[in-house]
């Protein structure tokens, strides 16, 4: 008799744990905020874009994701040139280490 009173106390155990709280904590959402009408975009605006003009290449270059728009022309994540400028201040470091 002992190990089925177990099992029944186990699995109601079990069966509590993973049903649903009596009791739910609700939190009142807060209203929308209410975005402003879209206005038309003026000359100036449109003149100062911040959109990429094309490249006109025959063939995109190998590595053309780790390219810089500035450096290269190219819009990339300009993963190159931080390298190459971390090295340099690496380089720095290590010369100040050194003396």
């Amino acid at each position: 008799m002992k190990p089925l009173s177990s099992f029944v106390l186990l699995s109601s155990f079990l069966l509590t744990a993973c049903g649903a709280p009596t009791t739910v904590a609700t939190v009142p959402t807060p209203a929308p905020a209410v975005a402003p009408a879209p206005s038309a975009p003026t000359a100036a605006a449109a003149a100062r874009s911040t959109d990429v003009p094309p490249v006109a290449l025959p063939e995109a270059p190998k590595n053309w994701q780790l390219l810089d728009q500035e450096t290269d022309k190219i819009p990339g994540i300009s993963a190159e040139r931080a390298m190459k400028e971390h090295l340099l201040y690496l380089g720095d470091v290590l010369r100040m280490v050194e003396t």
